[in-house]
């Protein structure tokens, strides 16, 4: 069974000031009377930056309590059994999406949980590409307590152009499957920490959706 998640803007609201700033551009430059081919030019910036921010709705493809949806737009750059230190406190199965700037950059919900806790880490700002970065970089966490009962945290990994992440939730609030959790402006590497028992159906190399591709499943 499908499920739809609405959404309440087309574009993420971090782009209004650059949207606005190009609007007041574009309408100085027809007031100068810049050439046709300078109009279009401003005209295919702001629809790139339009792109860049914009917020698709999402159709999962499974509802079922034990989906597991992928948080971010990507490609998988790693499938691991490692120890998660920070919140879980124990062995995991970690997934790595790297998230490049052709992709949406919302972080939604693998399924439906509770924001229990949040920490910051400083560090490099290496690319997003280097296999260092993930152990280096500057990063955001979050660990959730799961409605199934399975919980999970999220590591988000800056990468070299890194700006500050937009969280959309408050500690303590129930969150929806798929619902969006945080918005970040850069290209970046999100880890999926999820309970051993998870069993993951894609591979390295597979491009996933936020919202929409099923990831895996926990056993019933």
């Amino acid at each position: 069974m499908k499920k739809i998640v609405t959404t309440t803007e087309i574009i993420a609201k971090e782009s209004y000031k650059y949207i606005i700033g190009a609007g007041i551009v574009i309408a100085l430059a027809i007031y100068w009377n810049f050439s046709a081919l300078s109009l279009l030019l401003l005209g295919a910036a702001t629809a790139a930056i339009v792109y860049f921010f914009r917020n698709p709705e999402r159709i999962s493809e499974d509802d079922s309590q034990n989906a597991i949806i992928s948080p971010t737009d990507g490609v998988i750059v790693s499938i691991d059994q490692e120890y998660e230190e920070t919140f879980l406190k124990d062995e995991c199965v970690s997934v790595t999406i790297a998230t490049s700037l052709k992709d949406a950059h919302f972080i939604r919900a693998p399924f439906a949980s509770v924001f229990k806790q949040k920490s910051s880490l400083h560090g490099a700002f290496l690319p997003i590409k280097n296999e260092k970065a993930k152990y280096l970089n500057e990063r955001f966490a979050a660990f959730f307590e799961g409605i199934n009962g399975k919980n999970y945290a999220i590591s988000i990994i800056a990468g070299g152009l890194a700006t500050k992440i937009s969280i959309y939730q408050n500690e303590n609030s129930k969150i929806r499957g798929c619902e969006r959790i945080a918005f970040l402006k850069s290209e970046f590497q999100t880890v999926l920490y999820l309970p051993k028992e998870a069993v993951i159906n894609k591979s390295v190399g597979d491009h996933v959706k936020a919202g929409e591709t099923l990831l895996g499943e926990f056993a019933s």
